[in-house]
């Protein structure tokens, strides 16, 4: 038994998988030991942002005319990345279509769903997958392009011609640098509206909460003005409230103003409140007019929106949304870093696909072998490193530990010279 597992580990360790793994993983531990050395070298830094500073201070446009760009490798290379990133998209997107549908089937089953609204209701669910795993797949497109460019010996043939890595893959870091601030907009815009169209279409299908008839119910506000809101019911298809309160209080406590109606509807003229009164109250608490009324114009501040019930859940809520949820914390002197951190991080967040594409770039040229698993490993790891940090820095930010901009950015502003080190020290 000795003898056969001993035969066994000198086969191990007289493979090629042996051999090739011990020397990536030697190559990892040199970069790190390297990165860890750069850091605490401070000449070495100063020099580095020294050299960076006159760099642009010198620059000029007309500097660019000068320029030599390599079209062709460039079409190359997006054309390659283009090919792995869309592989990867489909199969990630795939993978959380079926969990979704796993775990919603119980429900389909017993509420009898028929299958094309079933059908719709998964494939609606793209826009979310998309955006929750295109930071993965845009490294694993990047780390497959330079990887197999790598292993077929053609990015030294680009080095041998004078281009670096950093100029080869410059189109990348600009397409994911404007696919990073586009992505601000697309979630706000696209993927969080679909996505709350899919949750309403589900609970329709399955009749859980009767989809369409209120937007929201027994609401009170804070408006302008010191106005204070008590709203029964708001619809949002036709901009109504029905069964409203409208009351001011005076610096003593007490109520001076006091609007009530059966309805009212918004237009472009502002507030029309039907079939309702208003009473007013003197100084001295002696009510002394009251004005009863079928249909009257008042021009209150308050907008549709704020009776708008917002998700509980910040991740699925609007960047305007947000402001007024903040705003209307700030108004009830509630605390409110849970928000702004939420805040902030839809402005962050998405530059969080230029940081993998950095990284990326970085790692391409670690293996000239087993690069789908060297891909994977390094575009799942990173991606599980980068979300635990920035699931701390939320939790110690919405607990107000830290600021929530700091919370917001600081794993961009981390992850970003670390990425630059390793482009630096990539093999060439």
């Amino acid at each position: 038994m000795k003898d056969k597992i001993r035969q066994l580990l000198d086969k191990f360790y007289n493979s090629e998988f042996y051999h090739t793994t011990r020397k990536n993983i030697e190559h990892v531990l040199i970069m790190i030991s390297d990165f860890i050395r750069y850091i605490f070298n401070v000449e070495n830094i100063k020099k580095d942002i020294k050299s960076l500073w006159d760099k642009i201070r010198t620059f000029e446009f007309e500097d660019l005319k000068n320029i030599r760009y390599p079209v062709t490798l460039y079409k190359m290379l997006f054309k390659s990345f283009l090919s792995w990133f869309a592989v990867a998209q489909f199969l990630f997107t795939l993978i959380l279509l079926i969990i979704d549908l796993f775990f919603k089937l119980n429900d389909y089953l017993n509420f009898k769903v028929q299958i094309l609204n079933l059908l719709f209701i998964t494939l609606i669910y793209i826009p979310k997958t998309i955006s929750l795993t295109i930071p993965v797949s845009i490294m694993f497109g990047i780390t497959m392009s330079l990887g197999t460019y790598y292993h077929d010996n053609e990015l030294i043939a680009i080095f041998t011609s004078g281009i670096s890595l950093f100029k080869f893959a410059f189109p990348l870091i600009i397409f994911n640098l404007f696919l990073s601030v586009a992505m601000i907009f697309i979630d706000s815009y696209l993927v969080i509206p679909v996505e709350r169209f899919r949750t309403d279409s589900f609970d329709s299908a399955i009749r859980k909460n009767g989809f369409g008839k209120f937007d929201n119910e027994n609401i009170t506000i804070r408006g302008e003005d010191d106005y204070f809101w008590n709203v029964q019911k708001y619809v949002s298809s036709q901009n109504t409230l029905i069964n409203v309160i409208v009351f001011r209080i005076d610096k003593e406590y007490h109520v001076d103003y006091r609007l009530d109606a059966q309805k009212a509807v918004y237009s472009n003229d502002g507030w029309i409140f039907y079939s309702g009164v208003i009473r007013e109250w003197n100084n001295e608490g002696i009510m002394d007019k009251e004005t009863r009324f079928q249909k009257m114009q008042i021009d209150f501040k308050e907008k549709p929106s704020i009776f708008k019930r917002l998700p509980d859940d910040i991740e699925n809520m609007t960047i305007s949304e947000l402001d007024q949820r903040i705003k209307l914390l700030k108004k009830l002197n509630v605390e409110y870093n849970k928000e702004l951190t939420g805040y902030y991080k839809k402005f962050a967040f998405p530059f969080s696909l230029l940081i993998v594409a950095l990284f990326a770039i970085g790692v391409s040229t670690i293996s000239r072998t087993n690069i789908l698993i060297m891909s994977l490993f390094f575009s799942i790891g990173i991606a599980i490193i980068y979300y635990i940090m920035q699931l701390i820095l939320n939790v110690l930010a919405s607990t107000g530990k830290i600021p929530p901009l700091i919370g917001a950015w600081l794993t961009i502003f981390l992850f970003f010279p670390i990425s630059i080190v390793l482009i630096r020290n990539a093999k060439t």
